[in-house]
């Protein structure tokens, strides 16, 4: 259940900003099919779902278009359990910090830009608070 808990989450939060790839605004989403040499990009995310009962329609329009993308979750954890520790230095968010992988940058924004996931962002508006999103690509 936790783990459904935070899939759904991880798909609300990590739709929520629309800065986090401004690169390639007007690129359908379409199934990834990595380079040999694409490395991976990662979505780090905060926040919160202030309304899971009104966040089904958003799930089933954006689920499939991050799948395509590559979508999975790496690690998520609540900030109010044990699964988060500061090590240093001061975090200042509640909720959950999730890390999402895609297979390559280029998939990410391509999947975040397209008209379909902006209409899909639509869908969870008011019922997600986010803290902040951002797309880091990875080491081979």
């Amino acid at each position: 259940m936790q783990r459904l808990l935070l899939f759904l989450l991880g798909c609300t939060l990590s739709f929520g900003l629309g800065f986090a790839a401004s690169t390639l605004r007007d690129t359908p989403a379409r199934a990834s099919v990595p380079r040999v040499d694409a490395r991976p990009a990662y979505l780090i995310v905060s926040g919160r779902i202030l309304h899971p009962e009104q966040m089904g329609a958003y799930y089933e329009a954006a689920g499939p278009l991050a799948r395509q993308a590559g979508y999975r979750i790496v690690a998520g954890g609540n900030t109010d359990e044990a699964s988060v520790h500061v090590l240093e230095g001061r975090w200042p968010f509640e909720g959950v910090v999730l890390i999402e992988q895609y297979d390559s940058m280029e998939a990410l924004t391509a999947f975040w830009n397209s008209p379909a996931f902006e209409a899909a962002k639509k869908l969870r508006e008011g019922h997600a608070d986010l803290d902040f999103i951002i797309a880091v690509e990875g080491e081979e």
